[in-house]
């Protein structure tokens, strides 16, 4: 189990170095913009910018910029003119985070379809015909897409053991949601602003992770991110790491992580965990 660890720390270390690299920059100007003041960018399998701000949604195919705005009047629009990011997994259209809730633009139509989301969304996990959609306090729901319709909606509930730990989510955590497949496994984990949970997809038990005084509790109730290797469940939070053994729960922190904010894990998508 050392070695497996230090394993580990070497792939962070030399990915880091291997990450440092002479970048180019380009500078593009946006006609139109609905403001300079922007929240994320994405690119889309045909190649269009969306560029999301709190003045509207902004589409940009490199010569026009197209700006979407709600209209209160018509819900074939744009929900929230606050838009904060744009993500998706078919070739269809487009899913799109407002701070009032989900939206799907429409290729062929060319319009906006609202998901009854409540609350706006602070992440998404994508798994095969499924969404995964943490809330800012309205807990986590699951979206079937074939279907277009809200299967589950996962909260706490004070007098439900069997609930997730916490209703509400935050934009700062990074991937919060993780399925494990692991040895014929069926687990959501679902980190949120106040616990980590294992919840059975299969028989809707879940299990929560508090921190405490003891060693062997997770180092914050804080999680920012969710990884998985092998037999382990990674959990990077404001306060440190902590790994949980999949087979029987038993949980680790690492020491060379204490006290730190750890986001994110995924170092083979970011070169190595970021600490503060």
């Amino acid at each position: 189990m050392v070695k497996r660890y230090y394993f580990l720390l070497f792939l962070i270390v030399s990915g880091s170095i291997h990450s440092q690299s002479n970048l180019n920059f380009n500078k593009i100007k946006i006609p139109e913009i609905s403001t300079n003041e922007t929240k994320s960018l994405f690119i889309d399998i045909n190649g269009f910018n969306w560029i999301s701000t709190d003045e509207g949604l902004n589409r940009f195919d490199g010569i026009k910029n197209t700006v979407f705005r709600s209209n209160p009047f018509d819900n074939k629009t744009i929900s929230n003119n606050i838009s904060k990011s744009v993500f998706q997994v078919n070739n269809k259209g487009v899913f799109v985070s407002t701070s009032s809730g989900l939206d799907y633009f429409d290729y062929k139509s060319l319009e906006f379809k609202r998901i009854e989301s409540k609350s706006s969304p602070t992440s998404h996990y994508y798994y095969e015909n499924y969404l995964f959609i943490p809330t800012e306090d309205e807990g986590l729901f699951i979206y079937e897409i074939n279907k277009d319709s809200i299967i589950d909606d996962l909260k706490f509930d004070p007098r439900n053991p069997l609930s997730i730990s916490s209703s509400n989510f935050s934009d700062s955590q990074n991937d919060n949601i993780l399925m494990s497949l692991f040895n014929g496994d069926s687990t959501l984990w679902i980190g949120t602003s106040n616990g980590l949970n294992r919840y059975n997809l299969n028989t809707g038990s879940n299990k929560r992770f508090y921190s405490n005084e003891l060693e062997n509790s997770i180092p914050s109730n804080f999680i920012y991110d969710i990884y998985s290797y092998d037999s382990l469940i990674f959990i990077g939070t404001d306060k440190g790491i902590a790994t949980i053994n999949k087979y029987d729960n038993s949980i680790t922190r690492l020491p060379f992580f204490l006290n730190k904010k750890v986001l994110p894990l995924d170092c083979t998508r970011f070169g190595a965990p970021i600490t503060k």
